[in-house]
């Protein structure tokens, strides 16, 4: 059985995808692992060349674009690893980037997701963690932007920021994100009700409210190439806002509307499990 499941969720990034899958082998872990790409119903070509240059991946092919929530919980039911890491199919690992979040994991039992550094194509540092997305979070963020001189008073506040040493955070950004299976046994999987954005931060608050540390480690680094999707470049104010009003009215009392039940479950065949 394999150690560690990748999984990639693809949407016409053939390109992207290739160059993530090449960087996975050049710079593979060195315990056991698999690697499963979930396809949401690409035009591009993506699944072809999956087949045709990593026969080795595991291919799940869907008929429709399903969100990344749903699409990664289908390739979480199918492996049995005790860690998955989610990457972004417009990411790149770099050497030893993996060995070293699983050390991360291995070290301290109590860390459900860890995730690294992450630089984007102009090797800037992406605002890849942070404090949960409260609106005062969200309000403290957009003040260190609007004004760089309150940044040092904000960030303790901010929903979005660079990492800083190896620190205990809110949320880390699901374009690379290591899971502990026990964990998931514990809290569930991703609510499918996020077709996209705030999947990753409803997990992580679920994961911080079980007890479970989310950690991020600057030491760790990996390269991405920003919004590259063309599901992000189409309508991204749209999803956001969408998503982000479900993850308020989920867990913050006074944007509540009527209750719901996020948790997934992970019979393999049970559906979306919610």
């Amino acid at each position: 059985m394999p150690e560690i499941a990748i999984i990639i969720v693809n949407w016409n990034t053939k390109d992207l995808l290739r160059a993530c899958l090449e960087s996975i082998y050049k710079y593979p872990p060195h315990v056991d692992f698999e690697v499963i790409v979930v396809d949401n119903a690409s035009t591009d070509g993506s699944p072809e060349m999956v087949k045709a240059e990593f026969p080795q991946v595991v291919l799940i092919q869907n008929e429709e674009n399903v969100g990344f929530a749903k699409a990664n919980n289908q390739a979480i039911r199918q492996s049995e690893s005790n860690f998955v890491l989610l990457l972004n199919s417009d990411t790149e690992v770099l050497k030893g980037s993996i060995d070293e979040l699983y050390g991360l994991m291995q070290e301290t039992p109590k860390i459900g997701i860890a995730g690294p550094l992450i630089r984007n194509s102009g090797n800037q540092i992406e605002e890849s963690c942070g404090n949960i997305q409260t609106p005062i979070a969200i309000l403290a963020t957009k003040l260190s932007r609007i004004s760089p001189a309150l940044a040092s008073f904000t960030r303790r506040l901010a929903s979005h920021r660079t990492p800083k040493g190896l620190e205990c955070v809110g949320w880390v950004t699901g374009a690379c994100m290591l899971i502990r299976r026990t964990m998931l046994n514990d809290i569930g999987l991703f609510d499918e009700s996020f077709f996209m954005y705030f999947e990753d931060s409803d997990l992580c608050y679920r994961a911080s409210r079980a007890g479970w540390h989310v950690m991020v480690d600057e030491s760790i680094e990996i390269f991405h190439h920003r919004g590259a999707s063309k599901a992000i470049k189409s309508q991204p104010n749209k999803f956001y806002r969408k998503s982000m009003r479900r993850f308020y009215g989920k867990h913050f009392i006074c944007f509540k509307s009527k209750p719901q039940n996020s948790k997934a479950t992970l019979d393999r065949s049970s559906g979306i499990g919610l």
